[in-house]
């Protein structure tokens, strides 16, 4: 009979003390601080599992790829038009959402554009129902809150911009969670002959953002009085115009991948993205994913970039996760799941790998 042999060499009581890599810890809060993700579009976000076809020669993501800015808004219209039920959009939106969920998101803000559905063989209101089905579904599951920003096309009729608030106001009368009015698509009319559509959406209680890229488009959201702008990245190097908009306190909702991927010929280098500029210029800004599918990203992928490039530690980055959530539009229970999540996110800075034990030690 042998000796049974000495178990004491596997005890890994000793080695489980000590701080982990630096890089590791910065990789777990970039996907575990609770966050609010106020700038994803629902077609955009969609994976190649949902809607690629594969071939012999590579993966099934070709409907998704990137190609160019002009053939950017058809490749929108191409993957709405793919759906062909509400269940079908029901069950994409779901997985948008957990994706989400996964990535660190406890609230989500998730914009659908009518336009893009045009011509698609599902109404336009049977794909806000299915949208709010999925919202149900996985905040039952998961405790996500949010709902849908409803965007007016930039490059239609201001008069049908009237069209998609009736839309808007009838389906948030059907349970739908209609959170705000939002524009987006080609920007090839002002943002002020959108103005009377924004002032009627206020009037029926909702919030409103806006695309606004250029310094022109900043200075119109302003004066349109909008709740938020989204993207903004020709505040750069504008300190007159970034004084005025902090000032003001509207929230940004700004995304490096998609204008690194779409813009390089403006942001050749991540470095040069202004997103830090106008942080330390006292602008409200915010990480966000934008279109998450069609760009291979995820809000943790988002956090991990905008740490690797601006240095960000452990603090800023729950400094800007808290920021994400004190801008997002959350109606229930606001202030105690705000407090909730602000406390969250400062015990895992302490300890990224468990809150409880942060909290117990901060």
């Amino acid at each position: 009979m042998t000796d049974a042999p000495d178990d004491t060499s596997n005890d890994w009581t000793a080695e489980e003390t000590g701080p982990i890599d630096s890089r590791l810890y910065i990789n777990l809060l970039a996907r575990r601080l609770p966050r609010a993700e106020l700038h994803m579009h629902l077609v955009g976000a969609l994976r190649p599992s949902q809607v690629g076809t594969a071939s012999a020669s590579r993966g099934p993501d070709a409907a998704l790829d990137y190609t160019d800015v002009s053939g950017f808004f058809a490749r929108h219209k191409q993957i709405a038009s793919s759906f062909t039920d509400g269940a079908m959009i029901a069950k994409a939106t779901e997985r948008v959402l957990e994706d989400a969920v996964n990535s660190g998101c406890r609230h989500v803000e998730l914009s659908v554009n009518s336009l893009e559905f045009d011509g698609g063989p599902v109404a336009f209101d049977d794909i806000l129902d299915a949208v709010a089905a999925a919202f149900a579904d996985v905040g039952r599951r998961t405790g996500l809150t949010g709902g849908v920003i409803i965007a007016m096309d930039r490059d239609s009729d201001p008069l049908r911009g009237m069209t998609t608030l009736e839309q808007a106001a009838a389906a948030r009368a059907r349970g739908v969670p209609v959170l705000g009015i939002g524009n987006d698509g080609s920007p090839s009319r002002p943002l002020t002959e959108f103005a009377a559509v924004f002032a009627a959406a206020r009037r029926l209680g909702f919030r409103t953002t806006a695309h606004a890229n250029k310094a022109h488009d900043i200075a119109d959201a302003l004066e349109l009085g909008l709740d938020r702008i989204d993207h903004a990245w020709e505040l750069q190097g504008q300190p007159d115009l970034q004084r005025t908009i902090a000032a003001a306190g509207t929230p940004v909702t700004m995304a490096m991948t998609s204008c690194l991927l779409m813009l390089p010929g403006r942001f050749p280098t991540a470095e040069s993205f202004p997103f830090d500029e106008l942080r330390r210029a006292g602008v409200n800004v915010t990480i966000n994913v934008d279109d998450a599918g069609m760009f291979f990203t995820d809000s943790a992928q988002e956090y991990r970039l905008a740490a690797d490039t601006y240095g960000y530690d452990g603090d800023a980055l729950a400094e800007i996760a808290i920021a994400s959530l004190e801008a997002a539009w959350i109606d229930d229970d606001r202030d105690n799941r705000i407090s909730a999540w602000r406390r969250e996110a400062l015990a895992l800075v302490v300890d990224s790998r468990d809150p409880q034990i942060g909290a117990t030690q901060s």
